[in-house]
């Protein structure tokens, strides 16, 4: 999520070494050891069969890629080297901006994605493993300003198991597009936010994530005071 400060990201699950980067001015932990194998990827058919065509990704895309470890993120928080030769556009051409979705696993087995809204803003974030508390790859973000120019971006990435996603705004639920171990979904408003994600599963069983609103600490950032929260 290497974006100017005027772009609204929240990214759950955001990969270590990304965080670094997003983070300016907070310390990478020192902490020593490896960390352990991800299953993300392995929970996505996604990156079952054969290798695809090679994917030509956009600069703004790779700009996101992790080719080493930076500096300022331990081993055990790196969610390790992404695998760009196995890179997949999962979706493309969704909502106003004509958003795209970009996933690539990293050596260590976890996914990280890009959501490109053209031509060159993106955002994204990276997921170790699936779990109740962590059911998908989820990242919120304003391609413009806020609460101004093209609405808001919810996208990320899923498990086999799971079979829709919803984005809650202003109390109603709207399906999200969702092919492939991905999911977008654009707001038709630009000063609306969403408050959820509902995510439901084959078996019938849904699990709701939060979605906390930081407009308020992004629009004082605007006005130049970054303090504000």
């Amino acid at each position: 999520m290497r974006n100017p400060a005027s772009w609204l990201v929240l990214s759950i699950a955001v990969g270590a070494a990304l965080a670094a980067l997003i983070l300016t001015g907070v310390p990478g932990r020192t902490s020593a050891g490896v960390a352990r194998a991800g299953t993300a990827a392995r929970s996505m058919s996604v990156f079952a069969g054969p290798r695809p065509v090679p994917v030509q990704l956009p600069a703004s895309v790779r700009g996101f890629a992790s080719t080493s470890r930076p500096a300022r993120v331990s081993n055990s928080l790196f969610e390790g080297v992404w695998q760009l030769g196995e890179a997949r556009l999962l979706l493309s051409g969704i909502g106003p901006s004509r958003a795209r979705l970009y996933v690539v696993p990293t050596e260590r087995g976890a996914v990280c994605h890009v959501i490109l809204a053209p031509p060159t803003a993106a955002a994204g974030g990276c997921v170790a493993d699936f779990s109740s508390t962590n059911p998908v790859g989820l990242t919120v973000f304003d391609p413009d300003a806020t609460d101004a120019g093209k609405p808001v971006i919810v996208g990320g990435v899923t498990p086999d198991d799971v079979a829709s996603i919803q984005v809650v705004v202003d109390g109603q639920r709207h399906q999200a597009v969702i092919e492939h171990n991905g999911y977008l979904y654009q707001l038709g408003a630009s000063d609306s936010y969403p408050e959820a994600v509902v995510v439901r599963y084959a078996n019938g069983t849904s699990r709701r994530i939060k979605i906390p609103d930081p407009r308020r600490a992004m629009r004082a950032c605007e006005a130049g005071d970054c303090r504000a929260n």
